[in-house]
């Protein structure tokens, strides 16, 4: 369901928008979301270790992106 939801989100941004690309940042917990963005064609460029400090503990923060021209 989600996955799904991220392609209308993707293919609305390509037919409606002028945009060059999409990113999206996660935790590093989140695995699931990052799936969902792999399976819709993100790439992962990189990762901010102990980039955000929430509930008293640092986090990674994993970094991925999606040209719309490579769509």
């Amino acid at each position: 369901m989600v996955s799904n939801s991220t392609k209308k989100l993707i293919d609305y941004a390509i037919n409606n928008l002028d945009l060059n690309r999409i990113f999206a940042r996660v935790f590093e917990y989140n695995t699931a979301s990052m799936k969902v963005l792999k399976n819709n064609g993100f790439l992962e460029e990189g990762i901010s270790i102990d980039a955000v400090y929430k509930n008293n503990q640092f986090y990674d923060l994993h970094h991925f992106y999606l040209l719309i021209r490579n769509v």
